[in-house]
């Protein structure tokens, strides 16, 4: 078994990679490890107001005594912010023998990929940038490693795809994966599911374009993820199919924060793509600010980028306002208020003739 470092920091917006990379690494874990409890934190747990909450995570840093006290430790960040940073100082300071520990956030910028081991000092620097670097620095100084991974451009998606099939043993020819690349809209994670759903019933047959056709007509489920894409692109039939078939299929309560949460980050990526000059940034410099903002759809960037056009401020105005009166729903546990606030949404389109009239705008990454 190859030797384990006692941290992992994983970076990336690929779920998949996150996915796979850690159930690795948890399976070496245990073996290392095999009596050792697994402990969870997610970002609720360590947020505090001021200083992040830190109590329980440090109880299980501390000499476990003659009891033992292996730990396999997974903790999920939102993003690497102060919280991140006080914990990672904390996990530098404090980490004892007997504790694996896996750390899983989003992407981060590849300048601390560069960064060197440090030793830990007591107290960390007070601006943001020097506190971040500080912290992964220290836990590279323990023996830490930070594995930065990035999703594959809509160039590299077949390429992604073509290793995909190897790994089930799927043959596919070249307009196959260009198919499943669009289908998928750099959702990883379903054309991965796709591509094992298949190949239990394709057998030695070429995987082609009418076999992923018949596939994405049976199986036209939603993730819920499309819902902000529709609305952008001006499409209020494909945005009720969706809203309808995300909340037919599972309960209120489970999808309605997901709506909510990916309808607000869309919407408030608009202004900052006015007030940056997304439309007259070069190819390089418009992909770059999309990741920079989460945004990794190519039709939630074609949606953007077809509001920044064509969209006037009272029916951008008109669409924040009926979101945080959703979300006032929400909060007051009105989950059909909810619902039919969502549906007004998706029927504002109607009245917005210049979306309706353009076909989607295809953002091609470099």
């Amino acid at each position: 078994m190859a030797q384990l470092a006692p941290v992992y920091l994983l970076a990336s917006d690929d779920q998949l990679f996150k996915n796979e990379r850690s159930q690795a690494l948890l399976t070496q874990g245990r073996q290392l490890y095999p009596q050792a409890e697994l402990m969870l934190f997610t970002y609720s747990d360590l947020q505090g107001a001021g200083e992040a909450h830190l109590a329980r995570l440090e109880n299980e840093l501390m000499d476990p005594g003659l009891f033992g006290g292996d730990r396999l430790i997974k903790i999920y960040f939102k993003d690497l912010d102060k919280t991140a940073a006080q914990t990672l100082h904390l996990i530098a300071g404090r980490l004892r023998p007997g504790v694996f520990i896996i750390a899983e956030f989003p992407r981060i910028n590849a300048s601390f990929g560069k960064l060197k081991p440090k030793k830990y000092q007591p107290k960390l620097p007070t601006t943001a940038k020097a506190m971040l670097e500080s912290a992964v620095a220290e836990i590279l100084g323990i023996g830490g490693v930070l594995e930065l991974k990035y999703l594959p451009d809509e160039k590299e998606m077949p390429s992604w795809l073509a290793a995909r099939c190897r790994r089930y043993n799927v043959r596919a020819s070249r307009a196959a994966l260009e198919f499943l690349s669009a289908s998928c809209e750099g959702n990883l994670v379903a054309a991965d599911q796709a591509l094992q759903i298949i190949s239990m019933s394709l057998g030695d047959k070429e995987l082609d374009v009418a076999t992923l056709g018949a596939y994405f007509t049976r199986d036209n489920r939603y993730t819920g993820f499309e819902l902000a894409e529709a609305l952008l692109n001006g499409q209020p039939q494909r945005a009720l199919n969706i809203l309808n078939s995300v909340c037919s299929e599972r309960s209120l309560a489970e999808t309605l924060p997901l709506l909510l949460g990916r309808l607000d980050a869309a919407l408030s990526v608009i202004p900052k793509a006015r007030e940056r000059g997304v439309e007259r940034l070069t190819q390089y410099e418009r992909n770059l600010f999309f990741m920079q903002n989460g945004v990794t759809s190519f039709k939630l960037r074609d949606g953007i980028l077809m509001a920044l056009r064509y969209m006037t401020p009272a029916q951008y105005d008109f669409m924040c306002s009926e979101l945080a009166r959703a979300t006032r729903l929400y909060s007051t546990f009105d989950q059909e208020g909810v619902y039919r606030c969502l549906q007004n949404l998706c029927l504002s389109l109607q009245h917005l003739p210049q979306l309706q009239s353009l076909q989607p705008l295809r953002e091609r990454a470099l």
